[in-house]
């Protein structure tokens, strides 16, 4: 009986009381809207989005062992230390006769970048206490735009001349004009078959000189052969980029 005779004699309380709530949350509701508009520009915005996750695959040759030495002495180990890598989401670990490769699916929030630099530095930690014959672990990134990059436009260039001519012509003078406008990521041509080198040669005179055709087979090899020859950082204006050396 009081809190009804409070009410009734007081009934100017309860207005200034639902007044003050709904001032309340008209002012919550506008401040939020405010933080909303303020966080568009972070969105991500992507012409073809990707559903696949980030990641990186780590392979490795073992020339002349079985599937069981592979995976007791080398694939084993370079998972128990990348498996320490922040950010992993699954991991996968496969063994064949004189070869294996770990696949690592990382979470969407890791920075790409930083995963990269910390894998390439435990393999390179890892990879003297590895058995000898293992070739040192190649690293092949993942990225979601991978998968959802398309091209934008496409040209057919069509000439009375040869393939590789009408080639040559398009990456001398058209693909540089296309490179020059604002916004352009890649520009590929294909379609030519591209040059080849004919080595021909007399036998009898490699005879004479010791030579054998697995000789030059393995002089050519050599030129084109690519090598791994570590890791380095670029230091820039946003800060220090981790990046791999080859020759």
């Amino acid at each position: 009986m009081l809190t009804n005779i409070e009410t009734m004699d007081n009934p100017s309380k309860i207005k200034t009381q639902t007044k003050a709530s709904s001032f309340t949350l008209i002012v919550a509701f506008i401040c939020v809207a405010l933080i909303g508009l303020a966080l568009i520009p972070l969105l991500p915005v992507k012409l073809n989005p990707s559903r696949t996750l980030p990641g990186f695959t780590v392979q490795f040759s073992m020339p002349g062992t079985s599937s069981r030495v592979v995976e007791i002495e080398a694939t084993s180990k370079l998972e128990a230390m990348l498996a320490r890598i922040k950010g992993i989401k699954n991991i996968y670990s496969t063994s064949d006769n004189g070869s294996g490769s770990i696949t690592i699916e990382l979470d969407k929030y890791a920075d790409i970048d930083a995963v990269r630099f910390e894998a390439s530095t435990i393999i390179r930690q890892t990879w003297p206490q590895l058995p000898d014959g293992v070739s040192y672990p190649y690293i092949r990134m993942k990225r979601p735009d991978e998968n959802a990059s398309r091209p934008f436009m496409s040209f057919t260039l069509n000439a009375p001349s040869t393939p590789i001519l009408i080639q040559q012509y398009a990456d001398e003078h058209i693909k540089t004009r296309l490179a020059q406008i604002q916004g352009i990521y890649k520009i590929d041509l294909s379609g030519a078959t591209p040059m080849e080198w004919v080595l021909e040669y007399d036998s009898e005179q490699l005879r004479r000189l010791g030579i054998t055709l697995s000789d030059i087979q393995q002089a050519v090899s050599r030129y084109y052969l690519k090598e791994f020859l570590g890791t380095y950082n670029v230091e820039s204006s946003t800060g220090g980029k981790s990046g791999s050396g080859w020759r």
